[in-house]
């Protein structure tokens, strides 16, 4: 069953990237939480982190000293950055690569189809 362990993890972390790129694009209303929540928590995430790389300037940014403006300020230069295709990018081919491994899993075809779903939702909760 190890392809179903490297499944589950593929699709995690997946899903964390684009709940990443979903706090820092996502719409209160959709999201349940304003824009740059992780960031008001401290939290490095992977499109902060790729758009430091393309402006040095957030990588300086004291995420402790961030008020809810600055949030949003944040949220958009990275998102000015393209970071978040990439994040977005980089997800779908682990949700893409996730689903080709259960054909290695020899789980019937009910319980294949079932983590299928798991791996639909994990895209369609973004979309």
């Amino acid at each position: 069953m190890e392809e179903l362990g490297r499944f589950g993890a593929e699709i995690g972390l997946a899903f964390q990237l684009l709940d990443d790129v979903l706090d820092v694009s996502g719409p209160p209303e959709r999201t349940g939480k304003a824009r740059g929540t992780d960031l008001l928590d401290g939290t490095v995430t992977l499109p902060l982190i790729l758009a430091a790389g393309a402006d040095p300037q957030l990588g300086a940014t004291d995420l402790r000293g961030l008020d809810a403006a600055a949030a949003e300020d944040l949220c958009d230069r990275i998102a000015a950055t393209g970071a978040l295709d990439r994040v977005r990018t980089r997800a779908l081919e682990m949700v893409g690569s996730a689903k080709r491994r259960l054909g290695a899993t020899g789980l019937d075809a009910e319980r294949l189809k079932l983590l299928d779903l798991v791996a639909d939702g994990v895209v369609q909760r973004y979309g």
